[in-house]
């Protein structure tokens, strides 16, 4: 089910401050059940976010997105690796089919209303945790409401923590990012922003592990939590997704068979060590990765609650 049920989250980002264009995003998301039949749920810092490292940086909000559940971007035209020149790129990119109707084999839905918990409203970065978000979703083609298409998981709050939890997410990498702090696997670029073959990682991984994300395939990864020791109600995992994996489902008692389980977090953000510890500017623990995904409380419970009570095409 769960390739049903997750994924990929699209989303124009302005200035809050000056209501211009400022980037597209993107961002892993889950049905779940709810009684409205309409519920997703996602990072809150997917629709708005404070920049700069989290440090009186300037805020970005989502004013347009659309969810695609069963995302799958296999088939997908793939831009040559020495293709760097920007306008190069886009030519490039114009003159390549267009995807196939397998890109989306669930349809393409808008997001119609979001809601944010409490403390990601108000201050909208990493230290304050409960980076969380639940939409609602509409597809004007579509007969019956997303749940009844894709099916969807239970959603669970405050469970225990310290479980063996399994996360997913559409984790990408702009390989542009020479430093590849962004990506634990990412290869050495030489003077041309080309991957150096046959080096060690830019983050020390051996040649061997060097890889890059593109966005295109549903991850997993998997293993045992501990609690952020900081303050925050953030399970910590050792993994190494990358953005656009944020808002990806963890899962208590995943069931691979089935590919089902109690929806207990979404990813959040990079951290530098297993009791937590906000990596500034994505810099990883040299020893080895790990991420934070917000554990599911009180607060997400009524962001949940609230969104499940709505009425989806208002």
């Amino acid at each position: 089910m769960i390739t049903r049920t997750a994924g990929k989250l699209l989303l124009r980002v302005n200035s809050a401050a000056t209501g211009q264009f400022d980037h597209l995003a993107a961002c892993t998301a889950t049905v779940v059940q709810s009684a409205n039949r309409s519920v997703v749920v996602t990072a809150g810092h997917c629709f708005r976010e404070q920049l700069a490292s989290n440090l009186g940086g300037p805020n970005q909000v989502a004013v347009n997105a659309v969810f695609i559940p069963g995302f799958d971007g296999t088939r997908l035209t793939r831009i040559p690796a020495d293709l760097t020149d920007a306008r190069a790129v886009n030519d490039y990119v114009q003159n390549t089919p267009p995807p196939g109707p397998d890109i989306a084999p669930y349809g393409v839905w808008g997001v119609t209303r979001v809601w944010l918990t409490n403390t990601w409203s108000w201050n909208k970065n990493n230290f304050s945790g409960n980076d969380m978000a639940a939409f609602l979703v509409d597809n004007p083609d579509a007969t019956a409401p997303i749940q009844d298409v894709t099916g969807g998981p239970a959603i669970a709050f405050e469970r225990p923590r310290g479980q063996f939890v399994t996360a997913f997410g559409y984790p990408t990498f702009n390989r542009v990012v020479s430093s590849g702090s962004a990506q634990w696997y990412a290869p050495q670029y030489d003077s041309d922003n080309l991957p150096l073959p046959g080096k060690p990682g830019a983050n020390g991984v051996p040649a061997g592990q060097v890889r890059t994300y593109d966005g295109r395939t549903l991850f997993a990864s998997r293993g045992a939590t501990t609690s952020d020791t900081g303050g925050n109600f953030d399970d910590i995992m050792p993994m190494a997704q990358a953005q656009g994996s944020s808002g990806g489902p963890w899962f208590d008692a995943f069931d691979p068979a089935t590919g089902t389980g109690a929806l207990i977090g979404v990813m959040s953000h990079f951290v530098s060590h297993s009791s937590g510890g906000f990596g500034f500017d994505q810099i990883w623990n040299p020893a080895r990765p790990y991420m934070a995904g917000t554990h599911f409380a009180d607060q997400e419970r009524a962001v949940y609650q609230t969104a499940a009570a709505a009425t989806p095409r208002a």
